[in-house]
């Protein structure tokens, strides 16, 4: 870990990354820790270990990642428990989930680019394709029908074949 100033009143890290403090935080007021420390009751200073659904080294150190399947950025904070998910304090990482159109889930495999929330698909059911980020949206009609009402698709099936020409 490196050495960093967790608090004024804290000496030096000592091993497991814990500090041993002049004195007790509750005691004197206004004290706070660094982002993504706590003290016990003892006044022991540790950095918070990743939330669950996240690996890395500890929250204080920025580098807890979702754990395949997951979403959310997890920040250190100052309110216990001393971190938050997606700016919502203690809130842990989220499955991602199935999309529309998906037949059959690409198992703990979320989409990439701009919506990190959605389940990559395997299959996919007819009238449906994906970009390059893996989000699936269904297919427009193509320039030969007219959807039948408006905003239909191959997805809905309401594709109908234009007369003539």
């Amino acid at each position: 870990m490196q050495d960093r100033a967790i608090c004024n009143l804290f000496s030096s890290p000592s091993a497991a990354n814990t500090f041993t403090p002049s004195f007790l935080p509750p005691d004197i007021p206004g004290i706070q820790l660094d982002p993504g420390f706590s003290a016990d009751a003892d006044g022991i200073v540790t950095a918070v270990p990743c939330p669950t659904g996240t690996t890395g080294t500890d929250v204080p150190t920025g580098d807890c990642a979702p754990d395949a399947g997951y979403h959310g950025v997890t920040t250190a904070t100052t309110i216990a428990p001393h971190w938050a998910t997606d700016g919502v304090d203690g809130a842990n990482v989220q499955l991602c989930t199935s999309q529309t159109g998906c037949a059959t889930d690409t198992a703990m495999m979320c989409t990439t680019g701009l919506d990190l929330t959605q389940l990559q698909c395997t299959t996919m059911l007819p009238g449906y394709s994906s970009d390059a980020d893996f989000i699936i949206s269904a297919v427009a009609c193509p320039a030969d029908t007219t959807a039948d009402p408006p905003g239909s698709n191959l997805a809905t099936g309401n594709c109908i074949k234009n007369q003539g020409g």
